[in-house]
């Protein structure tokens, strides 16, 4: 018997790009290009963790509880015009980790340098599972 699929994707937004003038515009453009994240919807993701993947990968991994149900509205989204040091992904042999924290320690205190960004939405749906992408993006 196949395993039920707890996703629902919501297709219409994958492809979509958004351009975010800063850091603190990322929830309302999201909510305006998703019919579904009303305000039954809130912000589960922390900050440390949309600063920090969007500084270290350029992606946003974030996700809406529904305030009544054990409804989750997860977006996957990367940045298509930042350049981001990411040493592993790049292939690079070799790195100064040092240089590597800096730099991480640098962006998470001034996040708002790496914007105006422009992201692209790749993975959207409504779930309630909360590891629903757990082997489907590479980070995690």
């Amino acid at each position: 018997m196949p395993k039920p699929n707890p996703e629902q994707t919501i297709a219409y937004a994958i492809g979509k790009r958004l351009l975010l003038p800063d850091y603190t515009s990322i929830e309302a453009a999201l909510r305006r290009e998703l019919r579904e994240l009303d305000a039954e919807y809130a912000l589960q993701t922390k900050e440390e963790d949309i600063k920090g993947l969007f500084v270290k990968y350029g992606y946003l991994d974030v996700t809406f509880q529904h305030r009544q149900t054990p409804q989750l509205l997860k977006i996957f989204c990367e940045a298509t015009t930042v350049v981001y040091f990411n040493p592993i992904y790049k292939g690079e042999k070799a790195f100064d980790m040092d240089e590597m924290y800096a730099y991480y320690a640098k962006y998470i205190q001034a996040i708002d340098s790496l914007f105006p960004a422009e992201v692209k939405i790749v993975d959207c749906c409504l779930t309630t599972d909360e590891d629903v992408w757990f082997e489907k993006h590479f980070y995690i």
